[in-house]
């Protein structure tokens, strides 16, 4: 080979290393000397927590984040988990998230096999795309009061995690967030405005989903296959349900659709209840009846009955009880109750105490 060209090739060779290796900018240990990567963002003013050269964080079984690094004579506030920071890390069973980060970026925690809890912090406002794929172990996840927005894929394939509370802050819920979780219990913020398509897709542990009214969009197939959910309660700001939304709910027997003007749905091929119990009772309200009665694919449902005054009182997921907080004795926050005394908030808004054997 021509001395030239090798000579070349290996200086390319370099180079690409290079790149690999300068994923950061600086490196400094936490408090416990565990050491992490950093990269700086917002015009070097504030760091990225980043995956480190050749994934160093590999053998970290639990990792606390600091808030504040001191470095080169100054303080810099840690306000981002970076990209891909610990994705595909499969010793990781535990990570403190501090009160500054704001942003859980794309794939963070990807594939980390092993994590088990996550308290998401009040300051954080984007849950990125990917950020908690597939962490199959994962059984407990604390969302903060001030997200906005879970991405895509945020959670998809986190076959153990029964129950999530989404607060009234988040705005949006992305394409396939929850897909194939192993959910029994949802609570959706009231603040929600668009549910993504296949956001719930495969989630057969549901026994009922509850539309808050600010929802306006149901995406395609957000529902599809909850074959266990027997009663969908559909709030009044609904305008559009996607094609499969609800489809494969064959255990199905009431759906309240609070809407007054009919949302529209695809009424052909693939209509929003699909391979779904049309035995079920359909309630809407009563000024809306005979529209209902009219309009495919909802007048397929054999028993369509008014909405009275009275109004009816429907199974809702929002109806059942679940742990909305969790501390110890000492007042710190938790993902679940642990051994010995716990303080719980429940959604109703009672306070107990339980103590863990």
């Amino acid at each position: 080979m021509n001395y030239n060209l090798l000579h070349l090739m290996f200086i390319l060779l370099f180079c690409m290393v290079g790149l690999d290796v300068s994923a950061h900018d600086i490196e400094v240990p936490n408090a416990d000397g565990e050491m992490i990567y950093y990269s700086y963002i917002n015009d070097g003013m504030e760091l990225a927590v980043a995956g480190g050269d050749f994934n160093i964080y590999t053998y970290m079984k639990t990792l606390v984040i600091p808030d504040e690094v001191t470095y080169d004579n100054r303080i810099l506030k840690v306000t981002s988990i970076g990209c891909g920071a610990f994705s595909f890390n499969t010793y990781l069973t535990a990570i403190a998230l501090p009160n500054s980060v704001t942003t859980i970026e794309n794939d963070a925690f990807d594939n980390c096999a092993s994590l088990k809890c996550v308290t998401i912090p009040n300051s954080v406002t984007t849950i990125g795309d990917k950020a908690f794929r597939a962490c199959i172990s994962l059984d407990s996840v604390i969302i903060g009061n001030h997200v906005a927005t879970i991405g895509n894929r945020a959670f998809d394939s986190c076959v153990k995690l029964v129950s999530v509370i989404i607060p009234n802050s988040v705005k949006t819920i992305g394409d396939a967030a929850f897909r194939t979780c192993g959910l029994t219990s949802v609570i959706i913020g009231d603040s929600v405005m668009s549910i993504g398509s296949s956001a719930f897709y495969g989630c057969r542990g549901l026994t009922s989903i509850s539309i808050p009214d600010d929802v306006t969009t149901i995406g395609d197939g957000a529902f599809l296959e909850c074959r266990n959910v027997t009663s969908v309660s559909i709030g009044s700001g609904v305008k559009s349900i996607g094609r499969k939304a609800f489809s494969g709910l064959s255990n199905l027997t009431d759906v309240i659709c609070m809407a007054i003007a009919v949302p529209e749905t695809a009424n052909q091929t693939n209509q929003a209840f699909e391979s779904s119990n049309f035995n079920a009772t359909l309630h809407v309200p009563e000024a809306s009846l005979e529209a209902y009665r009219t309009t495919a694919p909802w007048s397929e449902f054999k028993n369509i009955v008014p909405i009275t005054s009275s109004g009816i009182i429907a199974p809702t997921a929002t109806q059942q009880t679940t742990i909305v907080e969790c501390y110890d004795l000492f007042g710190r926050r938790a993902c679940m109750p642990r051994r010995g005394m716990n303080i719980l908030k429940m959604s109703d808004g009672n306070t107990k105490k339980v103590v863990v054997k």
